[in-house]
């Protein structure tokens, strides 16, 4: 594996404390506010972070191919 640039290394710190900046921010939400969807057919604030955790799962994926080169 190759050195990462600051510039690499920076986006890598950045998304690995995702998950972690994440929690924080719903830590304290009642069952009820993480079923409240901002209009009547939105996404819940639930469906938003497993979403996102979704997402964060493939794009760790494709970190680990990005770095593997």
């Amino acid at each position: 594996m190759s050195a990462l640039t600051a510039t690499q290394a920076e986006t890598l710190a950045l998304f690995t404390s995702g998950a972690d900046d994440l929690e924080q921010a719903i830590q304290g939400l009642s069952e009820t506010e993480l079923d409240y969807a901002g209009t009547p057919d939105g996404w819940t604030i639930r469906q938003i972070v497993h979403h996102i955790a979704d997402d964060g799962d493939a794009w760790s994926m494709n970190f680990k191919k990005a770095l593997a080169t």
